[in-house]
């Protein structure tokens, strides 16, 4: 049996290993088991789910750059302003914060009044594996030795992308300083 494994979507993916045009070996996920599909996941290698749903293996090669207190920096000043629909990555040299498409609560409201008792917990965890998420902000590891970061906010104008470095500091006053503009106009007007 091909290893599988289902992401927050509901979406069940396969382990295969693949050759590229050079030869060269590659693992994927495909949603039907075919050739090359294998049974359990190279040593140094782990399946990563991206915040929308994307399967992936990556290599363990790489040492974590951010650590576990830089993370809960960002994640404090995210419970604090009750960002729980917003979700957080830490991927390379970068903490992103993702802002989703639409609120769960918003996807639910054309369903109230259809039965008193509200929509069943099956149907809200059905709803919220819709939702799609976008970056918004952004904190990146400038000096590993100093543990400095600078903050970049997601921008919409010509091409878009990632602003110019906002501000560089610690990450703990950054979070506090950006992180509650997450989701308001002053995101935009202020920086």
């Amino acid at each position: 049996m091909a290893l599988h494994y289902t992401n927050r979507r509901g979406s069940t993916y396969y382990l295969h290993r693949r050759k590229t045009k050079k030869g060269k070996v590659r693992y994927v996920f495909a949603k039907s088991v075919g050739d090359g599909a294998l049974d359990a996941l190279p040593d140094g290698y782990q399946v990563r789910e991206s915040i929308n749903g994307v399967v992936s293996v990556v290599s363990l090669g790489q040492a974590r750059l951010i650590t576990e207190l830089e993370e809960q920096a960002v994640r404090s000043a995210m419970a604090e302003l009750d960002l729980h629909e917003y979700r957080l990555e830490i991927r390379g040299n970068a903490i992103t914060i993702f802002e989703p498409d639409r609120r769960v609560a918003d996807l639910a409201e054309p369903f109230e009044g259809i039965s008193p008792f509200g929509l069943s917990k099956r149907a809200v965890d059905n709803l919220a594996r819709r939702v799609n998420y976008s970056p918004v902000l952004r904190f990146v590891l400038d000096d590993r030795s100093a543990r400095t970061f600078h903050v970049e906010r997601m921008t919409y104008r010509g091409e878009g992308g990632w602003s110019y470095p906002l501000r560089h500091g610690k990450i703990a006053s950054l979070a506090k300083t950006y992180v509650p503009h997450v989701g308001k106009d002053s995101m935009f007007e202020q920086f």
